[in-house]
């Protein structure tokens, strides 16, 4: 996963009451759910099923049907409207090293396994790290808030609440660099991520225990400033460039999850050192060019 180093732009968020020491960045760090109800989630060590290829042809990939998986960016959308789908029941993963799924569940408001999947919207996010899968606004629940998954090509999942959208989006992390694509299938209600290794980088967000910061996509003004914190946590922001900074107070609206999606746009500053510090994550620094 692809570390950004660099020198100046410093976005300062630190919890109200407390500020964590910085962890390095590695795996995921998420603590244990705070959810009494168990959410369904199954890890298992069994590869995506392979294309398949006559005797003694080489296969060429790990899924060859349509769609074909993508490099970067749109990976598809749903907006169907005969969803019984409410609750987002767990996730499942299979990762070979090579070939990779990740399997969304859900389930209606009684409880009951959903026959029909909900709206979505999916991206991938190469610059940092992040398939991302937009759910409708008939999900009005997670019975998780994170997952760690730490295989060859899977780190993590955050769901999290995006107030603007009063919507909830799960956020797979990505260990290294992939091609991707999102399918939608039926009875039961499903949405499968595939994954397949391009022997490339991929960005990489960094992880405190309140904050998760992403990666910038541009590096130039206007720069937008994403990630996720902690639920009800406000938070001071301070963005310093080399002509100089920036401050706001963030506050994490409460969420059906643990976290909450925070946006914060920079609309200009000056080439040169940049470093991003938010709360208890490490800083993100490069040079504007």
């Amino acid at each position: 996963m692809v570390r950004l180093s660099g020198v100046l732009v410093c976005v300062f968020l630190m919890t109200a009451c407390q500020q964590a020491s910085s962890p390095t960045v590695a795996t995921i760090p998420i603590p244990t759910t705070d959810h009494t109800e168990g959410p369904e989630v199954v890890s298992t060590t069994a590869a995506p099923e392979p294309a398949p290829t006559s005797a003694g042809e080489a296969r060429s990939g790990c899924f060859t049907d349509e769609p074909l998986l993508a490099e970067d960016g749109f990976l598809g959308r749903s907006d169907t409207e005969d969803s019984d789908s409410q609750t987002l029941a767990g996730i499942n993963w299979t990762d070979s090293g090579d070939c990779a799924a990740v399997t969304l569940s859900f389930r209606t408001e009684p409880g009951a396994p959903a026959v029909d999947p909900p709206a979505y919207r999916a991206e991938y996010l190469r610059h940092t790290g992040i398939v991302r899968i937009e759910l409708g606004l008939e999900i009005i629940d997670s019975a998780l808030s994170d997952q760690a998954f730490d295989t060859a090509l899977l780190d993590g999942a955050f769901v999290a609440y995006e107030p603007s959208l009063r919507t909830l989006m799960v956020d797979v992390h990505l260990a290294e660099g992939a091609t991707a694509r999102v399918r939608s299938l039926s009875s039961p209600a499903r949405l499968v991520l595939e994954l397949e290794r391009d022997q490339t980088d991929a960005g990489a967000p960094v992880f405190g225990d309140a904050v998760v910061l992403l990666q910038p996509a541009t590096r130039t003004p206007p720069m937008v400033l994403e990630g996720y914190g902690r639920a009800g946590l406000d938070v001071s922001a301070s963005v310093v460039t080399s002509a100089g900074a920036f401050d706001r107070t963030i506050t994490f609206e409460d969420s059906p999850t643990r976290w909450t999606v925070f946006e914060w746009t920079i609309r200009d500053f000056q080439p040169g050192p940049v470093v991003i510090r938010v709360g208890d994550a490490p800083p993100i620094e490069f040079i504007s060019p």
